[in-house]
């Protein structure tokens, strides 16, 4: 019977060690923001019924313009004809239950394509009609380095207008 010279086998088992636990499976699941959400806004005189849809994640740490995804925002005012914008997303930032996407808009009403579009969500949770999603949304004219140097990304936002139907997802990979 032929030896192994123990020198050989301890490096091939640390190998064999560090591919087990660090492969896909092990690697973390990126920050996503998900789901179809309306809400209404009331203003004086008149109301606007919004509907966002975003589908959108980022598989890096931290925020940057490395982001991949959709998202979409139909607003509907009482008063006026409605609006639908589409974006591609270039930032996802998931803290907790509080997702961002920004992104830039590739088809909307004239003077809207290409500027920044921004949608911060809450996620209550599945089945908690006590705590609803909550969403909201603005456009700027801001390019994407100056979006996320301004704080377009950040999750520290204030609580949003709570939605009235539909379902928002928020997964943190921290």
């Amino acid at each position: 019977m032929q030896k192994i010279p123990l020198l050989l086998v301890l490096p091939l088992s640390a190998l064999v060690a560090a591919t087990t636990f660090t492969g896909p499976a092990y690697a973390a699941a990126p920050d996503q923001v998900l789901g179809k959400g309306t809400f209404r806004a009331q203003g004086p005189g008149s109301f606007s019924d919004t509907t966002i849809r975003v589908a959108a994640s980022d598989a890096s740490p931290g925020i940057g313009l490395d982001a991949a995804g959709t998202l979409s925002v139909t607003d509907a005012p009482s008063n006026n004809p409605p609006a639908s914008l589409e974006a591609e997303a270039f930032c996802v930032n998931a803290d907790g239950s509080r997702g961002v996407v920004v992104g830039t808009v590739t088809q909307g009403p004239e003077g809207t394509v290409g500027r920044t579009i921004l949608v911060r969500v809450t996620d209550g949770g599945q089945g908690n009609p006590s705590v609803p999603d909550t969403a909201v949304f603005g456009l700027s004219t801001l390019g994407p380095a100056d979006a996320l140097t301004n704080g377009f990304c950040a999750t520290n936002f204030v609580e949003n207008i709570p939605v009235t139907s539909g379902n928002f997802i928020v997964h943190d990979q921290s």
